[in-house]
This record gives structure tokens, sequence and C-alpha cells, in this order.
């Protein structure tokens, strides 16, 4: 393959929804005063439930300010070595087989369908003026050439299975003879998810589930996937 005059390094990491809500019960409302308990029998027994803020805006004040602190923890900077902004570049290959699939909202009660059309890498790189690799991308569209992709199990308790990267040597010669012609700049598109129900495994992580094991080596008999590897490092065929 051409190496390309510019290598731009994205790390697209799934999102976090995180919410707050109030109670009300009889004439009392969380954060305000004491709460009436739900009648679970016949004989009803009432508690009293105290806040530790004295209104409505204090309370969702602290809220955000919950919600900043969970995002400065949860999120890393990247340090721009200069690559960004793309300048005199026009002609894009996109890699990475979560591309043409990423994790654009949050899973579980975080997840959100028909609120909101989300625009993809491909769509906000054309309306920035670049041009993508079309034969790069069909390649990844299509399953029966680049693999299915990453799995999970079924079910919002289904848990993460794999990565789902695409070896390299997977990618055909006809599609390889594409990058001369979008070589200004590779951007590597790389996802992982995260969600209610489906933790971040530590160990035992492939690439493809189906296909791949723990121990498996490469031609040069380097381990590919040992016991310790974590979700969020990046996989064999990533690297």
């Amino acid at each position: 393959m051409r190496k390309t005059k510019t290598s731009l390094f994205l790390a697209v990491a799934g999102v976090l929804g995180f919410g707050l809500f109030a109670v009300e019960t009889g004439s009392s409302v969380a954060g305000l005063s004491a709460i009436k308990p739900i009648k679970q029998s016949a004989a009803v027994t009432y508690k009293n439930y105290y806040s530790a803020y004295n209104s409505e805006d204090e309370v969702f004040a602290k809220g955000k300010e919950l919600g900043r602190t969970i995002s400065d923890e949860g999120m890393i900077l990247l340090k721009n070595d200069g690559t960004l902004p793309l300048a005199g570049v026009k002609n894009i290959t996109v890699f990475g087989k979560a591309s043409v699939n990423p994790s654009i909202g949050g899973g579980g009660s975080g997840s959100s369908k028909g609120v909101f059309t989300p625009v993809g890498l491909y769509d906000s790189l054309d309306e920035a003026g670049f041009v993508v690799n079309p034969k790069m991308k069909a390649f990844y569209q299509d399953a029966s050439r680049s693999g299915a992709g990453r799995h999970s199990g079924s079910g919002m308790f289904g848990g993460v299975a794999d990565v789902g990267e695409t070896p390299v040597d997977s990618i055909d010669n006809a599609t390889q003879a594409s990058f001369s012609a979008y070589n200004d700049a590779a951007i590597m598109f790389i996802t992982r998810t995260g969600s209610e129900g489906s933790d971040i495994p530590t160990t035992d992580i492939v690439d493809d589930e189906y296909n791949d094991k723990v121990g498996d080596k490469d031609a040069n008999g380097n381990t590919k996937y040992s016991h310790d590897t974590h979700y969020l490092e990046l996989s064999y065929n990533e690297k």
C-alpha cells in the first residue's frame, strides 16, 4: 500500500447518557420537602425523605455540575500536533470498518430513535468539501469482503463481544489501487461502545469473536490476543 502524505487518527467513542429527575406524590416535590411512599399494602406506612438541596433550581444546577464532572473524568483530550485543521487536503481515504457503522448515541436508557437524524462521518466530510475514497467505503459496506464488523450479544444486556475491525490483508488489490488517487490524508476511524447492561470488558477481547481467539499468533509468532487484552486498547487489526 502507498503511504499517504498525512496520517490523522480519530478516536470516536460512545456517548454516555446522563439524566436527573424529580418525583412528585401528593403535594410534595423531591428536592423541596418530604415525600410520601407508594402504598404497598392495606397498611400504609409514611416515611419522610429530605433533600440536601433547598430548591429545584439548586437541584438542576448541581446536576449540571455533576454532568460536567463525569464528562471531564470520562473523556481523553488528544493533543493536536499541527495536523488539524487539514490544510491543502482534498482527497481522503477513510480506514476502519466502524466508519460505516459508527456509535453515534448511547445505549439502553441513553439511546434515542426517531428524535433526530444523525450525521455520519462521510456526510460530514462531504459537507466540509473533502472527497472521500468511494471504493474503500464500498469495501467496508460489503460484509462479504470486509467482514460483519463488531458483534454484541442479543438484547440490552447482551454485552460487548468484540472490536470488529477488518484485517488489513483482507483489502483486495482493486481497493488498494484506489489509494493513490485519495492520498492527501488518511483517517483511521475506530468505535467503542458501552452502555447500560453492556459494561466495557477488560479481558479476552478479540477482533472477531467467530474467527479469533485468545492465544492466536500472527505469521511472525507474536501473540495477537491475550487474556489481558482490554476493550479500550487498539486491537491487533487496528494496529
